[in-house]
């Protein structure tokens, strides 16, 4: 009976009855949806997987490209009903009766398409060889690195061992983009051992045509902080002649930065010019931010000038991170001197650069020097938000200073929408801290008649002191007020 209704449904289907809605397989099969039949896309279809990033950005191009433009039977309409068959935790004889009477075409491109898709991995290991059992298919090496990438994704090195030893009967492992992928699967595993075999095996092979493998390699080696053996694998780049490119200069640059060593460091920069390699913006704060850290300011300062000089300064993400290196460890003036120095090179600041600054005043306790920074944003055309007044105030009130917090409090008042009683809270806090009751008590009335709604602790607070001061009327007054508003109970006021 069941391979009676398989040979009706592949007649309704060469026949081009097909119902446009969906069909039920006999003997329990799950439903297949035959989407995009009118032309719909299949991200439209719901039972539809997104399709997930690749691993390396190195292989981005070889391990999503399709080969070509896809034929009819390859389109993403013979996608979505896989993609429901297969959207199962396991893999069972169910599934594979369900794509029996499916009678999809296997082709290089559509079973890319499904590796895609996130499967679960025993889902993907069923359909991978049970497709590579369908006559007149073959898996080419486009397939094989896709599954590669879903099993080191998945860390199935079971299976992933399984498919290496398929690969190399199949003559495909001689691929330098194989053993790269395969170093950075196993370094994100933490398994260094494996990923130094697939390095040692590419370089036996005679595979080191480019930087890739070796970044690779120190990258990981980068991560596990193995600096040793990143030094040997620099003298094997070194003997083997290859000509490395900037991501492999920053990761050995930032290896020496780690151990202090900013001498060596300084020369791979120089052999890097050398070699007509362009050292890029990661280059330059690598050793910037070493300097600040052993506060050798007037290379970093010639560093600095060199860089805006190659224009690696380019948008207000890379003016922060400049900015962040020069004022760590409470090095405000310094800060502020790289900043004005790029300002005057050109690079506009965001309000984003003026937060970096104003932090670092309030960690050296320069509060003058953290107000002075808003008139400067202003002076620049740069608006102050919400997040910069409550970083100020914040810092203000950290510093014991509850009068200029209060009086930047208005001034957020007047200029920006106050979300939240937050601000009125760390207010009052500092006032109390400092023994200023009277003061505490009219920003929890100010606050008050502005409608904002304050924390239940601020009430005990302010009304705790206002009991030991003496002031037991308005204490007796707020504690009625706090009673007659369910404060008690409730979260707020």
């Amino acid at each position: 009976a069941f391979f009676a209704a398989v040979c009706v449904l592949r007649l309704i289907r060469n026949t081009h009855l097909w119902p446009s809605t969906q069909i039920v397989a006999s003997r329990g099969c799950c439903n297949v949806h035959r989407a995009c039949i009118d032309g719909t896309p299949a991200s439209c279809c719901p039972n539809a997987f997104r399709s997930g990033g690749d691993l390396d950005s190195q292989a981005i191009q070889l391990a999503n490209s399709d080969g070509g433009r896809c034929s009819e039977e390859d389109s993403s309409s013979d996608v979505a009903p896989l993609a429901e068959i297969l959207g199962q935790k396991g893999w069972s004889e169910d599934t594979v009766k369900c794509l029996r009477v499916l009678n999809v075409r296997i082709t290089a491109q559509l079973m890319v398409k499904v590796l895609r898709l996130k499967l679960h991995p025993d889902v993907a290991v069923g359909f991978f060889r049970w497709a590579g059992w369908q006559d007149g298919y073959e898996h080419d090496f486009k397939v094989y690195y896709k599954m590669m990438v879903v099993l080191g994704r998945k860390k199935r090195f079971g299976d992933l061992d399984w498919l290496l030893e398929e690969m190399d009967r199949r003559g495909l492992m001689m691929n330098e983009i194989v053993f790269s992928t395969l170093i950075r699967l196993y370094g994100r595993a933490g398994k260094l051992k494996k990923a130094f075999q697939a390095f040692g095996q590419m370089e036996s092979c005679g595979l080191f045509r480019s930087a890739i493998g070796c970044t690779n390699m120190l990258l990981v080696l980068l991560k596990a902080e193995r600096y040793k053996a990143m030094d040997d694998v620099y003298k094997r780049i070194l003997a083997s002649r290859l000509p490395l490119d900037t991501n492999s200069f920053n990761a050995l640059i930032e290896g020496f930065c780690k151990r202090g060593r900013i001498e060596d460091a300084e020369e791979l920069l120089s052999l890097m010019k050398t070699q007509g390699c362009v050292p890029s913006f990661c280059t330059y704060i690598l050793l910037i931010r070493r300097l600040c850290r052993a506060r050798r300011f007037e290379e970093a300062y010639e560093l600095l000038t060199t860089m805006l000089e190659e224009a690696c300064v380019s948008d207000i993400r890379t003016f922060n991170e400049v900015v962040k290196a020069f004022c760590k460890r409470r090095n405000f003036l310094v800060g502020y001197r790289a900043f004005q120095t790029m300002v005057k090179s050109g690079c506009v600041p965001g309000v984003s650069t003026f937060h970096v600054l104003i932090r670092s005043a309030l960690r050296a306790r320069d509060a003058d020097r953290a107000i002075n920074c808003l008139g400067e944003m202003k002076n620049m055309d740069c608006v102050p938000d919400s997040l910069t007044y409550n970083t100020l105030i914040n810092g203000l009130c950290q510093a014991r200073q509850p009068d200029k917090a209060y009086r930047m409090l208005r001034k957020m008042e007047r200029n920006v929408c106050i979300k939240g009683c937050q601000p009125y809270n760390t207010v009052i806090e500092s006032f109390l801290k400092a023994g200023k009751v009277e003061k505490a008590h009219d920003v929890l009335n100010w606050a008050r008649s502005k409608g904002y709604v304050l924390e239940r602790f601020v009430f005990y607070s302010v009304i705790d002191h206002l009991f030991l001061s003496g002031k037991v009327p308005e204490a007796q007054a707020l504690l009625k007020y706090f009673e007659d508003q369910s404060c008690v109970s409730g979260e707020g006021c």
